[in-house]
């Protein structure tokens, strides 16, 4: 299914839906059971789109519901793409040179977005934190003695803002070298 445990940015949902829907469309939400029923009224047709937010993190979009599924289809398509991070299930970024105080800033920020620390832990080696987002996705960060940093876990709402933080403080090269590394 082209639509099953997407890498999508949750918080971009509500916006691409409007986006997607345009400005002469009317848009209903309904929660039923574990599903989020959204119904779009364009042209006097309903289309009908239900969004799961799986457990780790993804999102799953069922546009087979409604009444109008070509309708359905078409907003589908459009919200996966203003949406959707990457199609990797999974990722790891290192950053070098991370100097402790700029960590530390890195655990404040994630504090601010209210990712709950799941685990901290201390070894002569590095230090390994995992977090978990308001979005159920989860992420293990690792902090090294040599000052490296390596980031793992899926591709979604805390990796794109770990990456974001990061480039705000590497250099221009090192965020290069690092896009090089991963792409």
């Amino acid at each position: 299914m082209e639509f099953k445990d997407l890498n999508l940015d949750r918080s971009k949902l509500d916006e691409s839906i409007r986006e997607c829907s345009g400005p002469d469309c009317k848009v209903n939400l309904k929660r039923k059971g574990i599903g989020y029923h959204y119904v779009i009224e364009k042209d006097e047709k309903e289309a009908l789109l239900i969004f799961y937010f799986n457990k780790n993190g993804t999102t799953t979009i069922n546009p087979n519901a409604g009444k109008n599924p070509d309708l359905s289809l078409e907003f589908a398509n459009c919200i996966k793409e203003k949406t959707l991070i990457t199609k990797r299930k999974a990722f790891s970024l290192s950053f070098r040179d991370v100097e402790e105080d700029n960590f530390s800033l890195l655990l404040e920020y994630l504090e601010e977005l209210n990712a709950e620390k799941l685990e901290d832990q201390d070894s002569i080696y590095h230090r390994l934190l995992k977090f978990k987002s308001p979005f159920k996705d989860e992420i293990a960060i690792t902090y090294y003695k040599n000052k490296t940093v390596l980031v793992q876990g899926k591709p979604l709402y805390l990796y794109i803002e770990i990456k974001l933080f990061f480039y705000e403080i590497l250099s221009f090269e090192q965020v290069v070298k690092t896009e090089c590394e991963t792409y």
